[in-house]
């Protein structure tokens, strides 16, 4: 029976606990113990009957309850949140000025690294969002939930539009292509040669549009024809998980934050340093210095990021019922 207290008290609060659940669950345990007189049927009758109750005042608790965060918990979540994404674009865009060519934000393979990167940068973010957010007392664990299901349809989202067939159909067309000459042309009329265009420009020639147009066309039917010849891949339970990893790790981000903020005060100082740590972590386990560096890197498989951080969260999450609860800054 202290265990469905508890229970109560989590989702549904210290008040809901004391007012509906706590005498609920005390007639329970009287009838329970007079219906031991009266023989085991009148056990299970009472038993079922108090588990019904319970159950019904348990769903309208639930779902009549306020779900959204205050406002100031939500700002400060999703001030972080955008804190933290803008921060880690702007540190890739660092590393890739570093080590490979300069940044034009208006080039395609700009854009495109940029979205494929997203899914490295948005998981951690939930992070610092979270830790913010249950820095406002008023934060519970039905605002935690709320803001996890958000961040699964946020990163599904982003999963969805940085796939390979969307990359594709945003980039691969011949408008795209048109934009993308039109930049490198520009370039080169005020000094700012790229290599090889430039080289195969001058040795070619100017074109046309109707020959730019014609020459995409070639392009595309042999990318037809060599899509053709492979292999067609069969949707796999191992694929979509892989697919979906920032999926997870995006949940697991947004635990830890919410059992950190639980185990000391929740301060800015510590979301930043939290971040910093799990971002950099989720940067060297994944590809990325590899596109920086042009190189092949030697590094633990992709995959290995969600039982990494699942283990990490775990042990947060078992330090948290073993310590007790902080007082919380307002």
């Amino acid at each position: 029976m202290n265990r469905l207290l508890g229970v109560a008290d989590l989702l549904c609060g210290e008040h809901a606990r004391r007012t509906i659940f706590e005498p609920l669950v005390a007639d329970w345990q009287r009838e329970l113990s007079e219906a031991r007189a009266s023989g085991q049927w009148r056990v299970v009758l009472v038993f079922g009957s108090g588990a019904m109750a319970y159950a019904a005042s348990f769903a309208r608790c639930v779902l009549m309850r306020d779900w959204l965060p205050a406002p100031r918990a939500a700002a400060s979540a999703m001030l972080a949140f955008g804190l933290a994404k803008a921060v880690g674009i702007l540190a890739l865009l660092g590393l890739s000025y570093a080590w490979g060519p300069a940044v034009d934000l208006r080039s395609i393979q700009t854009q495109a690294f940029l979205l494929f990167s997203a899914v490295i940068v948005v998981p951690p973010a939930f992070l610092p969002a979270l830790f913010l957010m249950r820095r406002d007392p008023r934060s519970n664990i039905r605002h935690a939930i709320v803001a996890i299901a958000v961040a699964v349809a946020g990163t599904s989202a982003l999963v969805v539009v940085t796939s390979e067939d969307a990359i594709n159909a945003s980039f691969s067309t011949f408008e795209a292509a048109e934009r993308e000459y039109a930049r490198k042309l520009a370039n080169d009329q005020v000094g700012r040669y790229e290599y090889p265009w430039t080289a195969v420009r001058r040795l070619q020639g100017e074109t046309t549009l109707d020959q730019r147009r014609e020459s995409f066309k070639r392009f595309e039917a042999w990318r037809a024809e060599h899509m053709a010849r492979q292999p067609p891949r069969p949707v796999t339970w191992r694929g979509l998980a892989f697919r979906y990893q920032p999926v997870a790790l995006a949940v697991l981000f947004a635990m830890m934050g919410w059992t950190l903020a639980g185990l000391a005060a929740p301060t800015f100082t510590r979301a930043l340093l939290w971040w910093g740590l799990m971002a950099a972590a989720m940067l060297t386990l994944s590809a990325t210095p590899g596109l920086f560096m042009r190189i092949a890197v030697n590094r633990f498989p992709y995959w290995t990021t969600v039982p990494i951080f699942a283990a990490v969260t775990g042990a947060l999450i078992v330090a948290s019922w073993r310590k007790p609860p902080t007082p919380r800054q307002v």
